[in-house]
Formats: C-alpha cells, structure tokens, sequence
C-alpha cells in the first residue's frame, strides 16, 4: 500500500510514531491538500470524500465540477459554443469601454490578446463583461435575482415576500441595477419607532444629528446609527469628510467631527438629491 502511494509524489508525509513506554509504532500517514486531481491507484476515476463517504467522480460532469472546485479551471475562461464575434463586435458596453480604456485597435484583436476570443468562439468572461445581452448565449448563468424575505430567521419559501426581481444585462449594469433595486427594497421597509418610519441609511442620521450639533463623536455616532464597530463607524465618517462635510478635531479618545461652515448647505443639497431619487 505505501509503496502505491509513491505516485503522489509531494501530496503526502508518512512518519513512524515510537511509543515511549511500550516500544510499540504508529504509522502516520499525512495527505495535503492539492490543486491537481489525484487517481486512486488503478487510475480510472477521482474520488471525493464527503463526511464519512467516498463518493466516485465516475462521470465527466463530476470530474468537471471537481475542476472548478479546485481552481484548476474556472467558469469565466470556459468557451461558449453559442457565442459568435458579432455578440460583441458594435455593442453599446463594448463601445463605451473602448472609447475611454482601449487603445486604437480592432475588436478583435484585443478580444484575442486578452484570451477572450478563442478559436472563433467567445468566453463566458468575454460575454459577461461586453455583450449587452449574455443572457441569450448564457441562459440561467448570467443573471442576478434579489429576494426580499420577511424573516428574522432563516430565509424559507414561506417567507419570501413578492416577486423576486430579475436583473439582467451585462456584468457592468446588473451591479448598479442590482446595487440600485437593493436600495429600493430596503427604503420601502418601515421601522417602528414612535411610528412606522422609513429606514435611513447611517449617513443620514449623521447628517440630521449634526443639523441640531456642532460635532459627533464615534461613541455617539454608535448610538444613534446602531453600529456595533468603531471600524464601520469611521468609515461613515470618512464618507462625510471626502463629501466635505466633515473633519477631524482631537486625537484618541477626545477626537471628534466637526462640520464644516457649508455643511448645511451641503446636507440640503443631499436631501433634494435624495427626494429626486424617491
């Protein structure tokens, strides 16, 4: 059995344990995690081990997802047999990105350069990123769904609230479309205060705090925000400096935030902004 193990090679360390007292070994046989795919040893299939299971890879779709597991091959760098030049060639998002990123070259010669067109035949990368529609070439592999689930448990069938919403386009559209359809479902969620209100985002509340206040410091920020880190905290803050509304005073436990002289000013802007948003 040890001497089968030789065609590992590198992916395990056998030790022979001495019992100190009893004069008795253990043989410790040690098996390190690898990125290639290792045959048992009469080198017909992979085995993947499961809890208390060995369960075969006997087929090339599980050999496959094994692949993936591991990082030996990954999904983006896959060739689309349905995809074709023209499914990029003139898009809106292709054209955009090489007005302002690519220089003076041909689609596809960049397309090529960048491993992204391969023997004639685009990659899921290539689709996702500059196709206006990758869904039509990546049906169910392309798309992003939010879920709303009124729970304060697990989620579950059950507690699924409405129709969840579909985001398509390309990889660029769907995160701000997403991202923005997100925001919408969490502003329609009321809160319970002294009455059902709508839920702000922590800026906001930093904001109206400091209509009424010279300076906030972290501690107070954590009380009226609900947030639990000092981390987290700063970093709202820092949103606040960057806008111009913030800055510094004191160091270590006497630092505070100080609005600025156009903070008020600034904090209408951002309230018409908001209202236009709504």
């Amino acid at each position: 059995m040890i001497s089968n193990l030789m065609v590992m090679t590198n992916n395990y360390e056998v030790v022979f344990l001495k019992h100190p007292v009893l004069a008795t070994y253990v043989l410790q046989v040690t098996i390190f995690k690898t990125q290639s795919i290792v045959y048992c040893t009469d080198g017909k299939i992979p085995y993947v081990r499961k809890g208390a299971q060995n369960l075969p890879c006997d087929t090339l779709e599980k050999i496959r997802r094994l692949e993936l597991d591991k990082g030996i091959s990954s999904f983006e760098n896959e060739v689309v047999a349905e995809s074709d030049f023209s499914d990029v060639d003139n898009s809106a998002v292709w054209e955009k990105f090489k007005n302002s990123i690519v220089p003076d070259t041909s689609t596809e010669a960049w397309l090529k350069k960048q491993r992204l067109f391969v023997d004639k035949k685009l990659t899921v990368a290539a689709l996702l990123l500059f196709s206006d529609e990758p869904q039509i070439c990546l049906p169910k592999r392309s798309s992003i769904k939010n879920f709303r689930y009124q729970t304060s448990g697990e989620a579950e069938r059950d507690t699924l609230v409405g129709v969840p919403v579909t985001v398509e386009g390309c990889a660029y559209s769907q995160i701000y479309e997403a991202v923005s359809k997100t925001k919408e479902i969490i502003e329609s969620i009321k809160k319970f205060g002294k009455e059902f209100e709508t839920i702000e985002y922590p800026e906001e509340i930093v904001v109206d705090y400091l209509l009424k206040n010279d300076s906030i410091t972290n501690r107070i920020g954590r009380n009226i925000t609900g947030i639990k880190s000092e981390n987290s905290m700063k970093r709202i803050f820092w949103k606040l400096r960057d806008a111009g509304m913030l800055y510094m005073i004191g160091a270590g436990s006497a630092a505070a935030w100080k609005k600025t002289d156009d903070f008020e000013s600034k904090a209408k802007t951002l309230k018409v902004n908001k209202n236009k948003e709504d």
